[in-house]
Formats: structure tokens, sequence, C-alpha cells
């Protein structure tokens, strides 16, 4: 795994002038990015490699050229943003006073100020940002959390929806809709009602596997497939039966246990361990309670008990999308990069986060770097 050269390399294919740009972008390298992948657009002016070029240059980077002095400076105070913020604020004030094109001082003092309490500023500043840039990805993002922060939940759901408008299964913003949906129309139904469309179900399905109702879920997939056997919706069905549900049918019973456990993780996490382990005991072939359990082994630093539990997850379950994310988040938290890409180049390249694959193109550039 190479350092990143400040001199972008002549005579590259378009895929690897798109890899570049993205370890660009991360690195924070405004200028290089740019023009890596405005090379990888114009070698290959149609295709998949264009299309997620352009949209990584229209949600998520400047629109304009940013002195190679501007994003240094910025690059510093970014690293200072949680053991030093307000001397990060004050450099990202200079910049904001200099530079009023540059868009992501401004954003990365914005969420400074939100996670302040300072909401009106954090407000203002997004709203200037996407003045200028009404795709800017990051952007967004701050105005979904703005917009929670003040309970204006209709808010919040309008810019959720332009978020996926952009990036239509990012996971994430996908979890937000769902969560808001909770909060302003309650539960689930406890039992799947009739009648509805494929669509629908689909969207119910989801929502059931959000509040650990797995078999609830799985009915509800199943009604998309018989609805509209063969359609996109119906692909996008069977993809969440097999890599997102538990491989084999849930007892009542074990569902209910689990979610009564995942209340109590963030306030008795000893007790909900305890709880897991008992779970885990009772039902061997329940996937979710190994990775919860692995997930507060995270928390605490013991890596090796959380590899073992995520890795028997997947020895059982091979399609587990949540169990493979889950070991690619541990290896990169230990700087693991090189088994980190491995894993994903050998188990993810047929898994798509969006689209056009962008979110895991994004996550290998991270182990690339």
């Amino acid at each position: 795994m190479s350092l990143l050269s400040r001199e972008l390399p002549d005579n590259l294919t378009a895929p690897e002038y798109y890899e570049l740009g993205l370890q660009y972008r991360l690195a924070g390298w405004v200028g290089l990015a740019r023009e890596a992948l405005f090379r990888a657009v114009k070698l290959q002016s149609k295709g998949p490699i264009a299309t997620k070029a352009e949209k990584v240059l229209r949600t998520q980077l400047p629109r304009l050229a940013v002195p190679e002095a501007a994003e240094q400076r910025n690059i510093e105070a970014y690293n200072l943003m949680d053991k030093d913020p307000q001397q990060a604020k004050a450099i990202f004030q200079e910049l904001m006073s200099h530079y009023p094109d540059f868009e992501w001082p401004f954003s990365n003092l914005a969420w400074i100020k939100l996670k302040e309490g300072d909401i009106a500023g954090a407000k203002g500043l997004a709203k200037y940002l996407l003045s200028m840039n009404p795709d800017h990805l990051r952007s967004i993002h701050l105005m979904i959390n703005v917009s929670l922060a003040e309970k204006n939940f209709e808010e919040a759901l309008n810019y959720i929806n332009r978020a996926l408008e952009l990036y239509p299964h990012d996971e994430e913003f996908t979890q937000l809709k769902l969560i808001v949906k909770i909060v302003t129309s309650g539960m689930p139904p406890d039992t799947l009602p009739e009648g509805l469309s494929a669509e629908e179900y689909q969207n119910l399905g989801i929502e059931y596997q959000m509040v650990g109702r797995f078999e609830n879920a799985r009915e509800a997939l199943k009604r998309v497939i018989e609805l509209e056997p063969g359609s996109a919706v119906a692909e996008d069905a069977g993809r969440i039966l097999k890599t997102q549900l538990p491989k084999n049918p849930v007892p009542v019973e074990a569902e209910a246990r689990c979610s009564e456990i995942v209340k109590i993780m963030s306030s008795e996490q000893g007790r909900a361990k305890e709880m897991f382990l008992a779970l885990m005991s009772d039902y061997p072939d329940f996937e979710w309670p190994y990775l919860m359990m692995a997930s507060i082994l995270l928390l605490e630093g013991d890596h090796y008990e959380a590899e073992r539990l995520i890795k028997e997850v997947l020895r059982n379950n091979s399609d587990f999308i949540r169990a493979k994310f889950l070991l690619v988040n541990l290896y990169m938290s230990q700087q693991r990069l090189a088994e980190a890409l491995e894993f994903i180049n050998q188990n993810l390249n047929d898994v798509q986060s969006d689209d056009d694959g962008l979110a895991l193109d994004l996550l290998k550039a991270q182990c690339q770097r």
C-alpha cells in the first residue's frame, strides 16, 4: 500500500483515475481529487465509471477549484475538531473569510456548532451551503440532523428523501427515514396487512426488520416476490431475504428477548452481555445476538472475541451482510487494511450499498490509502 503522491500520474485508465480520485477525496486533497475524477470522466464519457465519478464531483467535492494552501489549512483544522474544537473553529472562520466559495470549512464549522448545541448557527451555515450546491451531500446530511434536533420531522423527511434521490440505497439514510416514520406514525402493525402493493410490502418488510420482527419482515418480502415476480422490486426483496434476514426462522420468544436486550444495551451493558450469552445458548442458530454481543465487545476493546463471534456467524450464514460489514469495520479499527481490502474483494464485490456502488468504492479507497 503506497503513500499518495502529490503528482497526478499520467497514462492511467479511467478506473485507476477514479480509484485515485476517491483516495484523494478521503485525504482532503481537493484539487487532485477533482483532476483525477475529471480525467476518469474524460476517458470514459459513458458507463459506470463516468457516472460514479460525476456523482462524486457533484455531491462530495467543492464546486470550484480550491488553492492548495486552503485545502491544507482545512485538513489541519479538521484534524483538530475533536481534540481542540476552539482552534479548529478559528481556522475554519479564517478560511471562510478568505475563501467564501470553499464549502468544506463552512460544513466543518457547522458540524462543530451542531455538536455544541448551536442549532441556529449550524442551520444558517447549512442553508448557505445548499444555496451554493443543492446536491452537496454533507450539507443535506447536516440539515437532516438540524431538523431532527429541532424536532421538525417533516423537514427532516424532506431532506432524507433528497439524500435518497442521490443515493437511493444508502443504509444510513434509509434507516433514518424509517426512524422518522416510526416516531411520527408509531410502530408497524402487529400482523401483516392485506391488499398492499409490492412497494408497500417492501417498505413494511424493511421496517419490520429494523425493529427486530424478522418473521414479519420475511413474510412481507415474500409477498413482494409473489405480487411482482421478476420485477426490480422483487429482485431487491430477494436480495434482502438472502443477505439481511436470519437464515432460519426465528421463534417469537427469541425475537422478543433480543428486542428487550437491545433496549438496555447502552444503559446496562454488563447485564445485556449476560442476557445475550443466554440467548445465544438457547438459540444458537439466531445470528442477531452474536452480532450484538460482538458490537459490545468491540466497544470494550475485546477484538479477538468479537472477531470469533462474527466469523462464527459467517460460517453458518455466509451471505449475512451485517456480519460482513462488521468484520470489515473490525479490521479497519485495528488498521488491518490489507485484510479488510482482501475481504471486501472476496466477499462484498457483488454487494452494492447504492445504485452505482459508490459506497463500496469509498470503503475500498479507505483501505488503500
